[in-house]
């Protein structure tokens, strides 16, 4: 384990995306319990990703342009209706973290398929894990299993870092209707960016 990789991986995480996006917008609207629960839920979404790229899997599928391209696209169509969602919600978001009724298996369900339906972070795991693990190197599959459980521990302090400062910070937010206000259309137009930018990928 080196120096460049942690780093690198810090920076990857740490650098705004669809699930940076999905775990403030969670601990904002939740506080800081569903925050951290949208931090595992995104993290445990890096599984498959982590596992089809050791095993060749997220090749075959980057070559094979039709299931691609259906897997990108339900992958934006899941981004935009989330925007959407995000969007039409116009109702106040409560500030007592006691009383929101998020239940967990939704909120992970949703975490984890925001990142699942991405097909360009499993072919980004193709072209990271091997600068670091060569495919012919001795015992390549599980070296590349270790990198993938560091890149993922690291992934999950620094989302369950944003779920904590977003819940920690709501109750100043929230309590103004305009900001709140604005950070929904922000969520929500982060959201139809991320996805309009994957639909890009399947053309």
């Amino acid at each position: 384990m080196t120096i460049t990789f942690l780093l690198t991986t810090l920076v990857v995480a740490a650098t705004p995306g669809t699930g940076v996006v999905y775990t403030l917008s969670a601990g904002l609207s939740g506080g800081r319990r569903v925050g951290v629960v949208a931090a595992l839920a995104c993290t445990l979404s890096l599984v498959p990703h982590v596992a089809a790229a050791v095993t060749g899997l997220a090749a075959l599928l980057h070559a094979s342009t039709p299931v691609f391209r259906v897997v990108t696209w339900l992958g934006v169509a899941y981004l935009l209706w989330m925007g959407w969602s995000t969007l039409r919600d116009r109702g106040p978001l409560p500030i007592d973290g006691a009383s929101v009724p998020v239940r967990t298996a939704r909120l992970v369900v949703d975490g984890v398929l925001v990142n699942l339906l991405n097909p360009k972070v499993t072919v980004f795991f193709v072209a990271f894990l091997p600068q670091f693990v060569p495919p012919d190197a001795p015992a390549a599959a599980p070296r590349m299993l270790g990198y993938g459980a560091v890149f993922m521990l690291v992934t999950l302090l620094v989302f369950t870092g944003y779920g904590l400062l977003a819940g920690t910070v709501r109750h100043r937010v929230l309590a103004r209707p305009r900001v709140t206000a604005l950070l929904r259309r922000g969520f929500a137009g982060s959201f139809l960016a991320l996805g309009l930018g994957l639909a890009l990928t399947a053309r």
